[in-house]
């Protein structure tokens, strides 16, 4: 535990007096989201945000593609429409 302490000594003394309240809020609600969901909260936690980043860029690559196949539609109708 001696570097926990030791973390935390130098963790509080990095942030501004003024964020103390806020930090204190976030800590006590992970708390108490952390005993209520077990202790693999810290897994579950990672997993969700490594799920919403796969997501975003699954979506971004759909979104692309999307407008890549309407301007092939369209290039193919502007093509179609010459030769008639």
């Amino acid at each position: 535990m001696p570097f926990a302490e030791a973390f935390a000594a130098n963790a509080t003394a990095a942030i501004p007096p003024q964020l103390d309240p806020l930090v204190e809020f976030i800590r006590s609600f992970f708390g108490i989201l952390s005993a209520l969901l077990g202790g693999l909260f810290g897994l579950y936690f990672i997993f969700i945000i490594i799920r919403l980043v796969y997501d975003r860029k699954v979506l971004r690559e759909i979104r692309e593609m999307k407008r890549e196949l309407a301007a092939m539609r369209e290039q193919l109708g502007q093509l179609t429409r010459r030769r008639r």
